[in-house]
Formats: C-alpha cells, sequence, structure tokens
C-alpha cells in the first residue's frame, strides 16, 4: 500500500471496472488451507491492499465478516459503491501504519496482487500480529490476461503485441521495480518466515471485448504513470494498440476468450 500510483479518482474508477477477479477455484483453495487448522464457520478475514475490492468481494461468502484496507481514498470509495456485500468493511489505512485490526483476531490475511508493494518482512510480521492460532497468510496474483481469439497465429501475434510490444517495449521504463515479481508468478518471492508453504497455479478463462480489454490495459500503473508525464504519448500509445488489434481480429469478432494465468502462496505465521 506504500503506492500513490493507484490514488486518482479516474484510475481507481477504471481499476474497480475492469481488474480482473480471482478465480472460485484460487479462493476454494484458500479456504481448504485455512479449514486444515482452524474449523468453520469462519470468522474474519483481512484483505490487504484491496484496490477496488475484486479479491475482498470473493473471499466475503466464506467469512462472517471482511475487511478491506488500501492506502488509496479513492480506491476504497470505488470499493464502496460496487456490489454491497452486508459483512464486508473497507478502511483506508496509510502507508506504514499499523493495520486497523485487533491482534489475533482474524483467520486469513490476503494479498490480491498486492504483496510486491510491501516490504515482505514488515507486511508479513503484521500478518503475524493480527492473525489467530492456525490462521493463513494468502499471497496471490495474476499475470496480464491474453487474449485467445481462435487461429494460433493470431493468438500469437497479440500475445507479442501486449507482452513485448506494449509491456516491455513502451510502458517497460514505466514499470514499478515490484513487476518483476509479478512477471515471474512470485517464483522468486521468499515466503518466510511463513511454514506449512504451498504453491498453486491456476487459469480462469473469460469472454471479453476489445473495449473492455482496452480499459483494461489502461489500469496498468505504467500505463497511469506515462499518462500523467505525457497524456498526448499515452492516447496515442493506446490507440495504436487498438488499431493494431483490429488489424488481427476478424471484424465480426465482438468478443473473444481471455485467459489469465493465476499464482497462490499459501502459508501460516
Amino acid at each position: 500500500m506504500a503506492s500513490a500510483l493507484f490514488a486518482g479518482v479516474k484510475h481507481a474508477e477504471l481499476y474497480a471496472k475492469f481488474r480482473p477477479h480471482p478465480p472460485d477455484a484460487l479462493v476454494k483453495t484458500i479456504v481448504s488451507y485455512l479449514g486444515e487448522k482452524v474449523a468453520p464457520p469462519f470468522g474474519s478475514a483481512l484483505d490487504v491492499g484491496c484496490g477496488g475490492g475484486q479479491s475482498t468481494l470473493a473471499l466475503a461468502p466464506h467469512f462472517a465478516r471482511v475487511t478491506g484496507i488500501d492506502v488509496s481514498e479513492a480506491q476504497i470509495r470505488c470499493a464502496q459503491e460496487q456490489r454491497p456485500a452486508p459483512n464486508v468493511t473497507y478502511r483506508v489505512c496509510r502507508a506504514g501504519a499499523p493495520w486497523p485490526v485487533a491482534p489475533s483476531s482474524a483467520q486469513l490475511v490476503s494479498f490480491g496482487q498486492s504483496f510486491h508493494w510491501f516490504e515482505p518482512g514488515a507486511a508479513l510480521g503484521e500478518a503475524g500480529r493480527v492473525l489467530g492460532p492456525g490462521g493463513a497468510v494468502a499471497l496471490f496474483g495474476h499475470w496480464i490476461p491474453l487474449p485467445r481469439p481462435p487461429g494460433e497465429k493470431r493468438a500469437r501475434l497479440l500475445h507479442a503485441l501486449v507482452e513485448q510490444w506494449l509491456h516491455d517495449e513502451q510502458l517497460g521504463p514505466f514499470w514499478d521495480a515490484g513487476r518483476r515479481a509479478v512477471q515471474g508468478r512470485y517464483s522468486d518471492v521468499d515466503p518466510r518466515p511463513l511454514t506449512d508453504i504451498r504453491r498453486r497455479n491456476f487459469v480462469k478463462i473469460i469472454d471479453s471485448s476489445l473495449s473492455d480489454y482496452l480499459g483494461y490495459l489502461r489500469t496498468w500503473s505504467s500505463f497511469q504513470k506515462l499518462l500523467k508525464q505525457d497524456a498526448q504519448r499515452a492516447e496515442d500509445l493506446m490507440q495504436q494498440v487498438q488499431t493494431r488489434f483490429l488489424e488481427v481480429l476478424d471484424p465480426a469478432e465482438i468478443s473473444f476468450p481471455l485467459h489469465t494465468d493465476y499464482f497462490l502462496i499459501l502459508g501460516r505465521v
């Protein structure tokens, strides 16, 4: 939660609308792991760096109470305006401050696409403070959702456009250092001092329109950084992406499958 990149209202609105939601299988794996040491029904979960509340809401059916915290007031405001859940609460928590949760009161602490923004030792230390006996920590995230239109050649062209040309070449200088951890699917993340560590991978497939996909690309922190630095260059870049997509897609294709790789690390403190 130490980054101010997500503080803007417009960015927060894009984030809430277009960011992916974790797959059901990932959430069920977290709940099953927690259940090995803690008997259900589960009381409280804390979603750290919750952003627009995508992972917070995914946890809500499995806990009596879920609290989502984020450094960005704009993100929290957008999360509160999304589909309400009576057992979900959102709170702003400034960077470096103790989490607004009583000691030993939570069964789960989750970091959905957020752990790489934290200093690992401090974050896991704070998780140890708020977790009760048998509680679990879940670190998860996703790589770029990639279009999979019919035809292997077209899929390769779009993957190269998004991963190599846009992500690496055009926006590479604007990524924060933590992006490398996401690109590596957290393979280089050292989860110690967690114990009973397990790693899992998942794939989520949904249908997406080009307009929604372009909206998602605008949520990238690198694009937002470029937008603040040179708005015209950023808009020209997004127009180029749209043009190159339309050169590959069939005009009749109003939607296409979108494959998202998710990664999960589970552990206990």
